[in-house]
């Protein structure tokens, strides 16, 4: 949106450097996303005063949930760093989450079970495992490290393609 507004040149001619300009924007968006998650919690907390709550593994959902939400913010922002049509970032980052999801599923087919070194890295990247595990009620560091390193990467990504563009014009 900036590139098509023309304000990209005024943002990345500030004196902020990009790592911090796009951890200002994941930032915002995260904030926003926890606060959707904490308004949410109005429902558990009327179904305790009806009825029982298992909080501990309502807790370990939402902060997988949260994380899942993290991943899915980096990688729509290093999409969106790679376009200038907010539609198509839209849709691609739609399509790679949905990918981010069925990961798992795609690493168990015959032909990517041939190749454990590919089969390995789909797995480890694969969201809806580590989600299941945090709707169950436990905290893996493992599963905690998967997400952290997603979103470390993606935003990595991010930072780089920016960088590239800005050099690339001289």
């Amino acid at each position: 949106e900036e590139r098509k507004n023309g304000t990209e040149t005024l943002l990345l001619s500030s004196p902020l450097n990009v790592t911090q300009i796009v951890m200002a924007k994941f930032l915002a968006t995260a904030t926003i996303l926890l606060i959707m998650l904490a308004v949410s919690l109005f429902y558990p907390i009327v179904a305790t005063i009806y009825g029982r709550v298992i909080w501990s593994s309502l807790i370990c959902t939402y902060i997988g949930f949260f994380l899942f939400g993290l991943v899915c913010i980096a990688l729509g922002i290093f999409i969106s760093s790679l376009t200038e049509m907010p539609i198509l970032a839209i849709l691609i980052s739609e399509l790679a989450m949905l990918l981010l999801l069925l990961m798992d599923n795609m690493s168990q087919t015959a032909y990517l079970s041939s190749i454990p070194i590919l089969s390995d890295v789909l797995n480890w990247f694969s969201n809806q495992t580590k989600f299941y595990i945090f709707s169950q009620g436990l905290l893996r560091i493992s599963d905690l490290l998967g997400y952290l390193t997603e979103i470390l990467v993606f935003l990595t990504w991010t930072i780089i393609s920016i960088e590239k563009r800005r050099w690339s014009r001289g």
